[in-house]
């Protein structure tokens, strides 16, 4: 049976814990129709706990008091005055994702098994909760949908392995618990890679940075698969806080130069700390993978040309092994972030179908 009864409408609470705000939006989900949006809002983490387990779980306190204080309006608009389950999405740096290929290769053929699977497993932590899922597989030379189960001699499984503490998680879901009774979790680098997917179907192969946060993420994609993911410090929450505390509302740059004065050597240093880890993480990558043309740059409105001046940098540029940059398309972040919510509602929309 779906996640609903197939006879009414079900509300569905989507939250989405980033690495430097929390959003939260109510969703009201009936069997063969679109989704309906009901309720949207993100609360920002406090510029002092930037990058603490205590920010972010204040922030969804916050959060969570101001759902909690809209069920009035969820009623009446709904007929129910909360969600029936939670769909939760938690981003680096504390839901660390990686992506791996195993390749397994008998003379007789083997079952692909959840326990085959679970016993690929790195490295066992009893601080950390730690779950696997399969990306892609191909079988025998042949791509497939799912390979659970699968008789085969030959198999190369893309697999998303992602650790978060255990505590952390606990003190997660106990607040949202005091919401709704019912929790599952989903990948936020899954979901940016899926948006993106869905966004430009044509692009099978690019880089995502998501540098809209505290930190940025990066995700390579290719033939349509998710197959790397890192992670480096500083995005422009950061960039954006240290202009703040020289009492800028915001940052600038034109070229190379940045026209804050009072808060140049600070910038410059926090910018070539971001270049010194996005060239450390992209070389990790480009061991085994070259890296396409397009990158998808997610950042804000007023932070993009800041961002494409870093990248132009010579030490990012360099590994892209031309002399040409690479093509940057910046997206906002609210085509992120909010319609992140829209793909959580289509996942689930899929059971109710």
């Amino acid at each position: 049976m779906g996640l609903f009864s197939r006879s009414s409408s079900k509300t569905l609470l989507l939250l989405d814990i980033s690495s430097g705000s929390v959003g939260g939006a109510y969703v009201s989900v009936t069997p063969k129709k679109a989704p309906n949006i009901i309720y949207s809002t993100r609360v920002v983490v406090e510029d002092r706990l930037a990058g603490q387990e205590l920010g972010i779980l204040r922030a969804l306190g916050s959060l969570i008091h101001t759902l909690v204080s809209k069920g009035p309006e969820i009623k009446a608009a709904t007929g129910e005055g909360s969600a029936s389950e939670a769909l939760l999405a938690i981003g680096s740096p504390w839901h660390i994702s990686t992506v791996r290929v195993e390749h397994m290769e008998k003379e007789k053929p083997f079952t692909i098994t959840e326990r085959l699977l679970a016993e690929t497993l790195k490295e066992e932590d009893a601080a950390v909760i730690q779950s696997e899922s399969i990306l892609s597989a191909v079988l025998n030379g042949y791509q497939v949908q799912d390979p659970i189960g699968k008789n085969v001699r030959k198999a190369d499984l893309t697999i998303l392995s992602s650790r978060i503490n255990r505590e952390l998680a606990t003190h997660i879901s106990n607040g949202i618990r005091k919401v709704v009774p019912l929790v599952r979790s989903i990948e936020t680098p899954v979901l940016i890679h899926e948006t993106v997917r869905r966004a430009f179907p044509h692009q099978e192969d690019c880089v995502v940075l998501n540098v809209s946060e505290e930190q940025t993420d990066i995700l390579l994609m290719k033939r349509g698969v998710l197959v790397s993911i890192n992670t480096t410090a500083f995005g422009t929450h950061a960039f954006e806080r240290i202009a703040k505390k020289h009492g800028h509302s915001s940052f600038d740059m034109k070229g190379t130069a940045i026209d804050t004065t009072p808060h140049e050597s600070e910038i410059a240093e926090a910018q070539s700390a971001w270049v010194s880890g996005m060239v450390t993480e992209l070389k990790k990558t480009v061991t085994e993978h070259a890296l396409p043309r397009t990158v998808y740059l997610i950042t804000t409105r007023e932070s993009v040309d800041f961002i494409k001046g870093v990248m132009d940098t010579a030490d990012i540029r360099a590994l892209w092994l031309s002399d040409e940059p690479a093509t940057l398309v910046p997206i906002l972040p609210e085509r992120i972030n909010d319609p992140l919510l829209d793909f959580l509602v289509t996942k689930v929309t899929k059971e109710v179908i």
